[in-house]
C-alpha cells in the first residue's frame, strides 16, 4: 500500500507542477504580447511622426526658408507661397507640414491650407 501511495502522491505533484508551469507560461506569453504591442505602438508613432513636420520659417531679405522645428533640417525655400509648394511637391510626397496653430499643409498636393 505504501508503494501505491508514493506513486499516488508523485502523480499528484507532477500534476500541480505541471498545472503551475502552464499557470506561469500563460503569464509569461500575456506579458511578451503587452510588450509586443507597446513595441508595435511605438513604432507606429514613430514612423507617423517622421511625416509631420513643425515648420520654422526664416527669412532673409525677400526669401523664405523652411527648416523642420524639431529636428532643424532644413525642408525647402521660397520667395512665394507656390515656389515654396512646388518645393514641397518635388521633395516630399505625403508629409504634413504644420506652419502655425491653426494651418498645415497637406500632401500631395499640399495647394490646400487646412485649419487644424
Amino acid at each position: 500500500m505504501s508503494m501505491f501511495n508514493e506513486i499516488l502522491d508523485f502523480l499528484f505533484y507532477f500534476l500541480v507542477g505541471l498545472a503551475v508551469l502552464r499557470i506561469l507560461s500563460a503569464f509569461v506569453k500575456i506579458e511578451v504580447s503587452k510588450t509586443s504591442d507597446d513595441e508595435f505602438e511605438q513604432e507606429q508613432i514613430e514612423k507617423i511622426v517622421k511625416f509631420i513636420h513643425v515648420v520654422k520659417q526664416e527669412q532673409h531679405d525677400d526669401t523664405f526658408y523652411w527648416f523642420d522645428q524639431d529636428t532643424g533640417e532644413f525642408l525647402v525655400q521660397g520667395r512665394t507661397d507656390d515656389e515654396l509648394r512646388q518645393a514641397l511637391r518635388a521633395r516630399f510626397k505625403h508629409d504634413i507640414f504644420v506652419l502655425n496653430e491653426n494651418t498645415m499643409l497637406v500632401g500631395p498636393d499640399y495647394d490646400t491650407l487646412r485649419a487644424i
